[in-house]
């Protein structure tokens, strides 16, 4: 049985390098991504006061640099959406009537 992900559970990652100043430095973008491993946690009445750190690993479709690749092509994510808004816009204009579209 393959594994069978849902594009809504994908969605783009940044990860930047900063310095000293919490400046970026650089930085990557993980496109389609979604979670492959969360580690488990444990929890307790002890627990209360402490942050929690979970460690999570990604698989992603590809990556980018996002300084140098910042005009590649939209991920499906992204293109499923502008497909969507563009529909929903061209749907309400027609709805309008022609008088009220002069205005």
């Amino acid at each position: 049985m393959g594994i069978r992900i849902l594009w809504w559970l994908c969605w783009s990652v940044d990860i930047h390098q900063l310095d000293e100043n919490d400046n970026k430095r650089y930085g990557v973008q993980l496109v389609e991504a979604f979670p492959k491993n969360i580690e488990a946690q444990s929890l307790g009445y002890g627990q209360n006061d402490t942050l929690h750190k979970i460690n999570v690993s990604f698989s992603y479709r590809y990556w980018k640099n996002l300084t140098d690749e910042a005009d590649l092509p939209k991920s499906l994510q992204e293109r499923i959406a502008g497909v969507l808004v563009d529909s929903v816009e061209r749907n309400v204009r027609a709805a309008i009537p022609k008088v009220l579209s002069r205005l």
